[in-house]
């Protein structure tokens, strides 16, 4: 797995790209989920894609996620699991976890908001 951006700032669009590898028998129609933390321990699902095309024995097939960073500054996690509800029957399920490190950081913009020329209208009989 990689990402479009290397060192990306809160606000920047940004790309993960996962390489889905088939080492067993044809498959489709499988999930492939992004997490924030490790699933197994209560990570937040981000995103999920259904594989609807044939992944051939031996083939592999690539998926882009986008991510929105906004609000997202920080360090994080990025889990990505292949079937993650063990739809396909598979003689090694633990293969099917990657995850990586992503670092965010904050925009450097600040939102002021000023209070200028108060006026009061008051009226008089």
């Amino acid at each position: 797995m990689s990402f479009s951006i290397q060192d990306p700032k809160e606000g920047d669009a940004l790309t993960l790209s996962a390489v889905i590898h088939n080492s067993g028998i044809a498959a489709a129609g499988f999930d492939v989920s992004m997490y924030d933390g490790d699933p197994a321990t209560g990570g937040t699902l981000l995103l999920q894609e259904t594989v609807l095309d044939v992944i051939p024995s031996g083939g592999r097939v690539t998926l882009g996620f986008g991510i929105s960073t906004a609000g997202f500054a920080g360090i994080h996690e990025i889990y990505i699991v292949a079937d993650p509800v063990n739809k396909i029957d598979e003689v090694n399920e633990s293969n099917n976890i990657a995850w990586s490190r992503l670092s965010i950081a904050p925009s450097g913009m600040a939102l002021q908001f000023l209070r200028t020329g108060v006026h009061t209208r008051q009226t008089i009989m």
